[in-house]
């Protein structure tokens, strides 16, 4: 295996490139606005960002739906997560608090390649327990990520944990 496909040092890679993203949750965004600009009212009229610093992000894209409207997935500068980090943090708090909404900003993350495998683990035993107990017995694999029940349906690990969990609260009534 070359050294440019090896997992580990990909894993290293991924993480070193997630560093400079985070989502922001909870803006409310007008149609016709442009990414860019709610990051950059974002960034100056809550945050209380200084406008004469260099642009806070950069690469904006929609991350998904919250129930306040879409996520925005955006590359962050140093300059401005610093200062996010000192004051920007009890800025957006306060105005939170003061408005009443539940604007939110993360970094991303990713999964290690160890928990990965051992969250594979988990569910494949959880998935045979289950079906030791029904008395049906069920083939599960894994292989590169991908989990196979049976001969036809494959999932990745994220997608069988929501179903995982769809089931396990339709079991305790919580569903319907």
């Amino acid at each position: 295996m070359s050294y440019l496909h090896d997992p580990v040092t990909q894993e290293h890679i991924n993480r070193k490139v997630l560093i400079d993203w985070v989502r922001i949750t909870g803006l409310s965004v007008q149609k016709k606005t442009g990414f860019d600009q709610v990051l950059q009212d974002f960034a100056t009229k809550i945050v209380g960002y200084p406008v004469v610093r260099p642009a806070p992000f950069s690469w904006p894209v929609q991350a998904g739906f919250t129930n306040s409207g879409p996520a925005i997935r955006a590359r962050v500068s140093y300059d401005f997560w610093k200062y996010f980090m000192k004051n920007g943090r009890r800025n957006l708090e306060a105005y939170n608090k003061a408005n009443n909404k539940e604007i939110r900003i993360s970094r991303e993350k990713t999964k290690l390649l160890q928990e990965h495998e051992s969250l594979g683990l988990y569910i494949r035993k959880r998935i045979r327990e289950a079906s030791q107990k029904a008395g049906v017995p069920v083939d599960v694999t894994i292989v590169k990520g991908l989990m196979r029940i049976g001969a036809e349906q494959i999932f990745c690990l994220p997608g069988i944990i929501r179903r995982l969990r769809n089931i396990h609260l339709f079991s305790m009534g919580a569903c319907c």
